[in-house]
This record gives C-alpha cells, structure tokens and sequence, in this order.
C-alpha cells in the first residue's frame, strides 16, 4: 500500500500482495530480472530472502511526503522480521528527519559456512507477538512437509 502526500483510505496504490509485488505469483521464486525479483531465495537461504522491484519506468511521484508499506500474512498477525530500503532523489540536497541510528541499518551478513550473523542488538524488532493457534498449525505443518523431503 502506498499513500502520496496525505494519509487517507483506500491508498493512492493498493496491491494484491507481495508476491505479485515483486513479480513472482503462488510463493517467492528463485529468479532474479533486472527490475525486480528475488536475489536471495528462501527455499536457498533457510529463511531469509531479499526481494526487490525498482519503480524506473514507473515512478511513484509526491511532493511532500510518501508512506510505503507492505503485507506480512494474513491479518498482519506473522512474526516475521521484515526490513527494507528506499532511495528517493529531491531537486536538491536535503536532510532527513530522525533517521535511525546507523547500528540499527547494518545488513545481516553470512559467516564463511553461510551461517546467518544475527546480532540482537542491530535487529529493529517491535517485540513478541502472541503466538496463535493459527501460527501453531502453520508451523507445525511445514515442519512435516520438511520432513517428508
């Protein structure tokens, strides 16, 4: 969901998810093109992906403010760690207004065995979200489907 100068509902852009998002459609896929896609794959990685989509041939103009977000799950209700990027260019130089210490904008990097290097204190979590019945389901369900591969 994207909002151009001005919080209101429904959003000047409103999508079907991050999977058609990024280009992809019935689960992230190992593909990378030159506008969009996955790099990193999770089925590849264990877990974590990178996803990207560079809006140059269709930019999203505003003049005064921009709020970019995006779905996690159904109900927003996962406990996914999700970060992201946005570089923007103004007519001049610029600064930005309160923006997070740099120790909490390092990457998350792989030891030499491709082990993921997670530091608490640079990850930007909101805190424990209550685990449902639902999200007890999901993940029991993959670990069997994981089992039986």
């Amino acid at each position: 969901m994207i909002w151009v100068d001005g919080y209101k509902w429904p959003p000047d852009l409103h999508g079907t998810g991050s999977e058609d998002y990024f280009n992809q459609a019935w689960g992230m896929q190992p593909n990378a093109f030159l506008h969009n896609g996955s790099s990193i794959w999770e089925g590849q990685s264990k877990g974590y992906q990178t996803s990207y989509n560079f809006h140059l041939e269709n930019p999203v103009r505003f003049r005064k403010e921009i709020k970019v977000t995006i779905e996690h799950g159904h109900g927003n209700h996962l406990a996914n760690e999700m970060s992201s990027v946005a570089y923007w260019y103004a007519e001049r130089p610029t600064r930005i207004a309160n923006p997070p210490p740099v120790e909490k904008r390092m990457p998350v990097r792989k030891d030499g065995q491709g082990k993921w290097l997670l530091d608490p204190a640079s990850q930007m979590n909101s805190g424990q979200v209550p685990v449902t019945e639902e999200m007890r389901e999901m993940k029991d369900k993959v670990q069997r489907e994981r089992a039986t591969k």
